[in-house]
C-alpha cells in the first residue's frame, strides 16, 4: 500500500505511558497530538510476541471450535489462535496452536498474510496460516488449558461456513477475516 507522507496522523508525545503489563503484553495510555494539534490520550495494546490464526482445512471442510470467551461472556465459533513464543517462527506457532487446541497435525502450512484484530487498539498484526489437514481429519480429545473452555467442534464446507456467517453464527472478527483470506487463497490456487 502506498503512503502519502503529507497525510495527517496522530503522534505520541514523549515516552509510552504503560499503565499495565504482563508476560503477554502491555497496555499504554499515551499522550498524543491529533492532526489539528489537539492534545489528548490514546489507549494502545502491544502484544509481547506476534500472534497467529490457524485455519484448519482438510481439502473439503474448515474446522472450527466453540470456545468460551471471558471478555464477551459467551461462546464463540473460532479457528485456533494464539501467541508466538519469543523468536518462534510463525509457522511453528501455527502448528503448535493447532496441536494444543485440537490435537490435529498439519500436513502443510501456508502463510496467507496478516490482519489487524482491532486497528484502533492493538498495535501488531496477526498472521493467518492455512493448515492443510489429512482428508477426514478429526479433532482428538485433549486437556484444555486452565482458563479455556471448549464446547464443541464443527466442520463446514465453504458454502456452509458462508451460510453460518450470514446467519450470524460466527462473530469472531479474526475468524471471519481469516476465512475470507483462506477462501481467496483457495480460489486463486484452484484457478
Amino acid at each position: 500500500m502506498d503512503h502519502d507522507d503529507a497525510r495527517p496522523g496522530i503522534s505520541r508525545i514523549g515516552d509510552p505511558r504503560v499503565v499495565y503489563s504482563n508476560r503477554h503484553g502491555a497496555l499504554a495510555d499515551d499522550d498524543v497530538r491529533g492532526p489539528r494539534g489537539d492534545i489528548g490520550r490514546y489507549l494502545r495494546f502491544s502484544w509481547a510476541n506476534g500472534g497467529v490464526v490457524t485455519v484448519p482445512f482438510d481439502g473439503r471442510q474448515f474446522h472450527l471450535w466453540e470456545m468460551y470467551r471471558y471478555p464477551i461472556g459467551d461462546y464463540s465459533w473460532e479457528f485456533p489462535r494464539g501467541a508466538a513464543d519469543p523468536d518462534e517462527p510463525i509457522e511453528k506457532t501455527a502448528a503448535r496452536e493447532l496441536a494444543e487446541e485440537t490435537g490435529m497435525e498439519a500436513q502443510e502450512l501456508t502463510r496467507m498474510g496478516d490482519i489487524y484484530a482491532d486497528t484502533g487498539l492493538i498495535a501488531q498484526p496477526c498472521a493467518v496460516v492455512l493448515a492443510w489437514l489429512s482428508p477426514g481429519a478429526e479433532a482428538k480429545p485433549r486437556r484444555p488449558e486452565p482458563f479455556e473452555a471448549v464446547a464443541g467442534t464443527l466442520a463446514l464446507t465453504i458454502d456452509e461456513l458462508t451460510d453460518h456467517l450470514r446467519a450470524g453464527k460466527i462473530r469472531c472478527g479474526l475468524t471471519i477475516a481469516a476465512f475470507h483470506l483462506a477462501r481467496l487463497h483457495l480460489e486463486e490456487r484452484n484457478g
